[in-house]
């Protein structure tokens, strides 16, 4: 993990599945402290540095929202 990004991997296979990048209007170089998937696994719910809490749809990894 780097500055403004996630990413998830396959671990039997070491393949990167998805990589999620915070677009640079949304952040100044904000860290991720934690990542969860809901119960459900409809959501990938994410903390960061800068404060906000984000979700990005696991499949695309687009962002459902920010607070």
């Amino acid at each position: 993990m780097s500055n403004d990004e996630i990413r998830v991997f396959n671990v039997a296979d070491q393949r990167e599945l998805l990589k999620i990048k915070i677009a640079e209007n949304q952040t100044q170089s904000a860290l991720c402290n934690c990542v969860e998937f809901t119960s459900d696994g409809k959501s990938l719910v994410t903390g960061w540095t800068d404060g906000k809490i984000r979700a990005f749809t696991p499949q695309s990894g687009k962002l459902l929202y920010a607070i």
